[in-house]
């Protein structure tokens, strides 16, 4: 044992015993079984078997919508039956050439506007089927630039069931054997809740982001996880000299982060 001096009793002169065996450990939770029966992803994907909030960034005409409709149809990615339940809040849903076969295969749970209603609805039908132990709890929910349809402000009360909800998503599946997305597409970063933009788990950004000071909001809130602004802009300089329609893939769940250009190439 080695020895103290405790300040408090006689003047500072009692000498207390301390401890120098090792301290207690915090031990890992022991998976679920249900976490051993997680569907396959490419390693570039976002791993949305333990869930994925995505946030595409990028001005009119990225191509954001061909982005998300890839993630949702491409066999390469996610394909049309991976998620129980699709449901998209897009304004240009039932117009957009882009999306048409999103609305072709999930129309009735296609919607032209945002609502709390919506949001709270889908919430009470994942707790009912997280209830029946067979049933298929996975979900992706895409909201496609939905401007001023949901608060962007935390401090406000109204128009929160989304922002609110993207505190807890990855409660709403059934851990490691039911996948789950969460997807906003918007046209600037700040126009997002700040719960949104913290628990975003992959933010794509979109080569087509031309301004400056778009740029500058973006670094303030991720550049310190990749080096700092200066290896940032090395990072955003490979993604603009890829070409147009190209995105800078910052998967941020990882530990370090990592970055793409798109879902292929891994530059950081």
């Amino acid at each position: 044992m080695d020895y103290k001096v405790d300040k408090d009793e006689d003047g500072g002169k009692a000498p207390v015993q301390v401890d120098q065996s090792p301290g207690p450990e915090i031990l890992p939770i022991k998976p679920m079984e249900s976490e051993y029966d997680a569907r396959e992803l490419h390693y570039n994907l976002p791993n949305v078997n333990t869930g994925s909030l995505i946030v595409l960034v990028g001005p009119v005409k990225s191509g954001k919508g061909t982005l998300w409709n890839n993630l949702l149809h491409n066999d390469s990615m996610y394909g049309d039956d991976f998620f129980d339940m699709v449901t998209i809040m897009s304004n240009t849903i039932k117009h957009d050439q882009t999306s048409r076969f999103s609305y072709e295969k999930w129309k009735d749970s296609c919607y032209s506007f945002y609502s709390d209603a919506v949001m709270e609805a889908l919430i009470e039908i994942q707790e009912a089927k997280l209830k029946i132990k067979e049933a298929d709890t996975s979900y992706a929910i895409v909201i496609d630039d939905m401007h001023g349809g949901f608060s962007k402000n935390s401090g406000g009360k109204e128009r929160r069931a989304f922002p609110n909800f993207c505190t807890r998503f990855r409660h709403f599946a059934r851990r490691g054997k039911d996948p789950c997305m969460v997807l906003v597409s918007t046209q600037r970063i700040m126009d997002l809740d700040c719960a949104v933009r913290t628990c975003a788990t992959n933010v794509c950004l979109s080569s087509g982001i031309k301004s400056a000071k778009e740029l500058d909001r973006i670094m303030d809130i991720w550049a310190d996880s990749y080096g700092g602004k200066k290896s940032f802009l090395q990072l955003w300089k490979q993604v603009q000299d890829n070409g147009p329609y190209s995105w800078l893939h910052l998967y941020l769940d990882r530990t370090p982060c990592e970055a793409y250009i798109n879902f292929s190439k891994r530059i950081y």
